[in-house]
């Protein structure tokens, strides 16, 4: 009896097996499947450099490489037919394809995905082969035109960090991400420039991080945005062009340097972070 029952326990031990293999198996498939993003979990993989993306702090993409399609015009001889001819394609003109084109402007993006067989056969029966060819240019871009100048301004001081180097094999550059809150500073934006204001406004949250800014000094703030406050021993202080805490007004959750007309601008400022609010 005994040595039956321990026959009888072996299909089960191999059925166990079996299982714990193909969940194993399962497991695997499932985890390769989630890792989509090659640029962090195999950097060589890019056959080109690629600038870090610039991130505000809840993620929002600032300034980032992208790779767009278009025409590129080898030669003018016949820049009247070819502006013609590609102008549909476009989100120019003929009669802004040729200005351009005698000025040295030689690219025009697609406005819209086409299929590169049609665009090539277009190309083709019109005998523009020599004058006309499809390229994918590599361009840097700014997906918020509110804030563009200032990102640009902290990339430039952060260039050797977000550039790779090409001297190694890592392709792409690192990421920053930025204390600055895309939102309130649109808005903020938008309040002030409709209200016509000619001052500066500088807003940090109660940690002291620059969150958003409204003026053209951008050099004097940018790495506000960075490394946006200290501590000393006695009080954490605010630093961003020699403002000092002293200089803000605390208004709600944020601390609010106001250049001029504070009495009449603080209202505006106010109603732009009650839309904030809401969103």
């Amino acid at each position: 009896m005994k040595d039956k029952g321990n026959n009888s326990s072996t299909p089960f031990i191999f059925i166990l097996f079996f299982i714990l293999a193909f969940l194993l198996i399962i497991q695997n498939i499932v985890i390769n499947k989630n890792q989509t993003d090659s640029r962090y979990t195999n950097p060589t993989i890019s056959k080109e450099n690629i600038k870090g993306t610039i991130y505000d702090r809840r993620g929002i993409v600032l300034a980032i490489d992208t790779t767009i399609e278009g025409f590129f015009i080898k030669q003018n001889d016949q820049i009247q037919m070819i502006a013609n001819i590609i102008s549909p394609y476009t989100n120019y003109s003929s009669i802004e394809i040729t200005a351009m084109s005698t000025v040295g402007e030689n690219f025009f993006p697609f406005k819209e995905e086409y299929d590169n067989a049609y665009i090539e056969n277009l190309i083709e029966i019109n005998e523009l082969k020599s004058d006309l060819e499809i390229i994918k240019k590599k361009e840097r871009e700014y997906p918020y035109s509110s804030v563009k100048e200032l990102v640009m301004c902290i990339e430039e001081n952060y260039s050797s960090y977000i550039t790779p180097d090409v001297d190694i094999t890592y392709k792409r550059g690192s990421d920053l991400v930025l204390t600055m809150d895309e939102e309130i500073n649109t808005l903020v934006s938008k309040e002030l420039e409709k209200a016509n204001y000619s001052g500066e406004v500088l807003i940090f949250n109660l940690k002291g991080e620059a969150i958003a800014y409204y003026g053209n000094q951008y050099n004097k703030i940018a790495n506000e945005f960075v490394y946006s406050y200290t501590e000393n021993k006695e009080t954490k202080v605010i630093y961003a062009a020699s403002i000092g805490i002293e200089d803000c007004t605390l208004l709600s959750h944020y601390y609010i340097y106001i250049s001029k007309d504070e009495n009449e601008t603080l209202p505006i400022i106010e109603r732009a972070l009650k839309e904030k609010a809401k969103l």
